[in-house]
């Protein structure tokens, strides 16, 4: 492995807007492990090309396949509330979607991964595992061929594994772009970068995971980027796919290697991440850093609550965005329904998807009324649908002078036209403990915009 040397990157990873009722029901306490996030060494646990878990020839179309999770690549037998995995769609004869959802559930009507004919991509979903310890894949509009990565896991109430993570979200933050950075070149088969990190561990707090949207252009050919801990060689699994003039992006939950105490900063301690092309074929990486899990005997930050899967908005039937493509340079909003809501909510999981565009785009997803921020969600083509996984915060859509907050998300078009569509997959709720600090700063729900941690400049430092 060649890699790149990159100044330290020292980050600051903040929990932003929080709207807060005023006496919100109870939260997860410091030994409830509900919601909490567990990273594993990313592996393969299934693959329809080899029939290994999976149908030998693929999942075929409007069938569904189940695959077993719980027991397998460091996943555990029982007291998981959902599993993240990395779902690959390996040329398919024709565009589809895949729906991913709790063995032994009725499907939903959304999706998870949209692909178009020819094109191999991924995309990052945690779904909901059944009572019997299987996810169901279902395929659509197409047969797929599909590989599948177990990256971690979130506990359930019944867990007994302890030291489970909180999750704080950032807006995003471009930390790395090859385009501009190491002499702007391309990363060539074999070659990586490695992303130093610092955290404030006063506490007893310890870094487990990243979150990136990891985003691939410029490539020569078909080849993939690798994301790991950087702990011995590279797994065997893929991150990110690319192919030949196109550019694709997945926000990937990172596991991280702690290197030891940061003898620059006393009370802290080092991190790494690490971003490999394990492919054939060169192409230019671009990371958005989006948020942090984080053991805390504190107990400050967010847990996971699953919510549906729930289809929010459609601008195809004006299911909650206008019924008509969204044009260049636009943005739409949607109201989140009360129905996946909360008095605790943070932020939103979920999956945005672009469908029928007229030219290559990118999209951006964001809290409503907010600044939209300068980095990109979602990449596409003309006449390519497709889909990648989101966590956002939500913004207020409530007019002008209104003293309650009505949670919203916006999206904006860059360039042509697009149909869009949002599905929502959980929420993540404050805890009791990071509620009691965002008091201190605004007690109300009133739209301020308190933070769990002070904002530094850059270098930024993991407070």
């Amino acid at each position: 492995m060649r890699t790149k040397k990159l100044a330290t990157v020292v980050v600051s990873i903040i929990a932003a807007t929080s709207f807060l009722a005023a006496t919100p029901d109870a939260g997860a306490t410091a030994s409830d492990p509900t919601g909490k996030y567990h990273p594993v060494t990313p592996s393969r646990i299934a693959d329809s090309r080899t029939g290994w878990a999976l149908p030998m020839g693929g999942v075929r179309r409007d069938t569904s396949a189940s695959l077993a999770v719980a027991g397998r690549g460091g996943v555990p037998g029982s007291g998981v509330q959902a599993v993240v995995v990395n779902i690959t769609a390996i040329d398919p004869t024709s565009g589809g979607w895949v729906t991913a959802y709790a063995g032994g559930a009725t499907k939903p009507w959304t999706s998870v991964l949209t692909y178009p004919k020819g094109w191999t991509g991924a995309t990052t979903a945690t779904v909901p595992v059944g009572a019997d310890g299987t996810i169901r894949l279902a395929a659509g509009g197409a047969s797929v061929q599909l590989a599948v990565d177990v990256l971690g896991w979130f506990a359930a109430s019944s867990s007994t594994v302890a030291a489970g993570s909180l999750y704080t979200v950032n807006e995003p933050e471009r930390w790395f772009d090859s385009r501009y950075e190491v002499g702007g070149s391309r990363l060539a088969p074999g070659e990586g970068i490695g992303i130093p990190l610092s955290l404030n561990e006063s506490g007893g707090r310890r870094l487990t995971a990243m979150q990136f949207n990891m985003t691939a252009t410029g490539g020569y050919d078909r080849g993939w980027f690798t994301a790991w801990s950087g702990a011995g060689e590279p797994p065997s699994t893929s991150s990110v796919n690319f192919v030949e003039a196109e550019t694709s992006a997945n926000l990937v939950t990172v596991p991280v290697r702690r290197i030891g105490a940061d003898s620059a900063r006393p009370g802290y301690g080092q991190y790494a991440v690490h971003f490999e092309n394990t492919s054939n074929s060169s192409a230019h990486l671009i990371l958005d850093a989006v948020g942090s899990f984080v053991t805390d005997p504190g107990n400050v930050g967010t847990v996971r609550v699953p919510v549906g899967p729930t289809r929010i908005g459609d601008t195809r039937t004006g299911l909650r965005f206008p019924q008509a493509k969204v044009g260049a340079q636009q943005t739409v909003s949607a109201a989140v329904p009360s129905t996946v809501d909360s008095d605790r909510t943070h932020s939103f999981e979920g999956v945005l998807t672009a469908a029928n565009p007229t030219r290559a785009t990118f999209l951006t997803l964001f809290g409503a009324g907010e600044a939209r921020p300068t980095t990109s969600t979602l990449n596409t083509k003309a006449a390519h649908n497709r889909s990648n996984s989101f966590v956002s915060i939500p913004g207020c859509l409530t007019p002008s002078g209104a003293t309650t907050c009505t949670p919203g998300l916006s999206v904006f078009n860059q360039s042509g036209s697009v149909d869009l569509v949002l599905d929502i997959t959980g929420r993540f709720e404050l805890t009791d403990e990071a509620i009691a600090q965002v008091k201190t700063q605004s007690p109300a729900r009133s739209g301020a915009a308190p933070s769990l941690a002070p904002v530094a400049g850059k270098p930024h430092t993991l407070n």
